[in-house]
């Protein structure tokens, strides 16, 4: 077999859509071997600005790379929504042209968006229901296509984290305060408002607590109104942060709580448990494929103010058991979620 003929192309968003899919492939890009090559697509850097002749262009491009590298699997990272299907399909169209394997990895899942893959738009969508393989994040996606008519192999795969994270530890000596971290966006459906809600609570009982807000998003302004408004004490919003900055700020509390109403496989979290961190959250997406009560942190109830506060409370009393959950998060998250690890499972995938 022609060495280009093992090569695996996978189809990565330009830095201009930084997010989930980009992060990922970025991290991993320092694990992938020889054999696997990034194709971005979306760049806007024509001085073309119309999205749908962009859109034409890449797909010339797309179809120059495959003559040029003659790839033996292409790999495609859809969304759950229109636009992205759409794409997406029009690739594993010209994929399936040359000849190609295609493996589609659906990056986000929307399952009131499951129409898309039905009549009427299944005339074009359909092809993505008829993958070589298809990758999950979480077994629920999973159950969802064999349910829409999937019939071939289907495997699941976490995101990763970046091994800058394992640099960084809590803190396990004992504290003049204690630290709740939420990082995410700042969005009412991240649970954001039940948080503060629970902090006040638990912040007159317990004068040494404190919360670090991490993140922009549509309620970053509301949420700052209501902490001034209600005077509640020791808030502090840090805004977007990244890489280093990012993994000290998780490194300096003493719990992760992500009262979130819904996710895929949320990084956040998996990060916060590189740091060893605590994870107090909701049963969101992929967590409830890996996550241990008890051994991970603790669920909590979704919109439910009580439920945060009375699990907080009791991690904050059991220091012992969170020292527990700490090393075994450490652990797990090393032994799961490094860019080397995924990208073998990648590659176990490709080759199966």
């Amino acid at each position: 077999m022609n060495k280009k003929d093992t090569k695996t192309l996978i189809l990565v968003p330009s830095q201009d859509y930084l997010g989930g899919v980009y992060n990922f492939y970025k991290n991993l890009k320092i694990c992938i071997d020889d054999d696997t090559l990034y194709f971005h697509v979306g760049e806007s850097k024509f001085i073309v600005k119309n999205k749908v002749l962009v859109f034409f262009i890449y797909v010339f491009k797309f179809i120059k790379e495959l003559r040029k590298v003659k790839p033996k699997t292409i790999i495609l990272n859809p969304s759950l929504n229109l636009n992205a299907v759409l794409r997406d399909s029009l690739y594993l169209i010209i994929a399936k042209v040359f000849r190609k394997e295609v493996i589609v990895f659906w990056r986000g899942w929307n399952f009131n968006n499951e129409k898309y893959l039905k009549f009427p738009y299944s005339i074009v969508t359909k092809l993505l229901l008829k993958s070589d393989k298809t990758i999950v994040l979480y077994s629920e996606i999973g159950n969802s296509l064999k349910k829409l008519g999937y019939e071939n192999k289907v495997f699941e795969l976490t995101t990763m984290v970046s091994d800058l994270a394992f640099n960084y530890q809590i803190k396990t000596q004992e504290q003049d305060v204690f630290k709740l971290i939420f990082l995410s966006r700042v969005e009412s459906y991240k649970g954001v408002y039940e948080l503060l809600k629970a902090y006040a609570i638990l912040k007159k009982k317990y004068p040494d607590f404190e919360l670090i807000i991490a993140g922009n998003g549509n309620e970053h302004q509301n949420l700052l109104n209501l902490v001034k408004e209600n005077d509640v004490k020791d808030v502090t919003f840090v805004g977007y942060v990244k890489g280093d900055e990012k993994y000290s700020l998780l490194a300096s509390g003493d719990l992760f709580v992500f009262p979130s109403y819904s996710e895929g496989m949320p990084n956040a979290v998996l990060e916060a448990m590189a740091v060893g961190l605590p994870i107090v959250t909701t049963r969101v997406g992929g967590i409830n494929d890996f996550f241990i009560e008890d051994r991970m942190g603790s669920f909590i109830e979704k919109k439910d103010v009580q439920s945060i506060v009375n699990k907080v409370e009791y991690l904050y009393l059991n220091k012992n058991l969170r020292q527990q959950i700490s090393n075994i998060n450490i652990d797990y998250a090393s032994k799961t979620f490094k860019g080397e690890t995924v990208f073998k499972k990648l590659k176990n995938v490709i080759n199966n």
